[in-house]
């Protein structure tokens, strides 16, 4: 992902460790349009544009879904 829209998506309130710009990071490098990605794992597109810019959900299920078809898996652990 280039530079420009990592500032954009910093811009936008998602930091690095946002589950947003982890995965539009992912599918950036992946080579894959946010169509792709939503065809692939049999999700709408309009849930990985929401996924991809922050938006609240509680369909959990979806995003790690998502994540998983990009090679990443997500970790639920105890705060410090």
């Amino acid at each position: 992902m280039n530079t420009k829209t990592q500032a954009r998506m910093r811009k936008n309130g998602l930091d690095e460790n946002s589950i947003a710009f982890k995965i539009k990071t992912l599918r950036v490098n992946s080579n894959l349009t946010q169509e792709d990605l939503a065809i692939a794992c049999g999700i709408s597109l309009s849930f990985i544009r929401d996924l991809e810019q922050g938006k609240l959900t509680l369909m959990l299920h979806k995003v790690i879904q998502v994540a998983e078809f990009l090679g990443a898996e997500i970790i639920v652990k105890k705060r410090n």
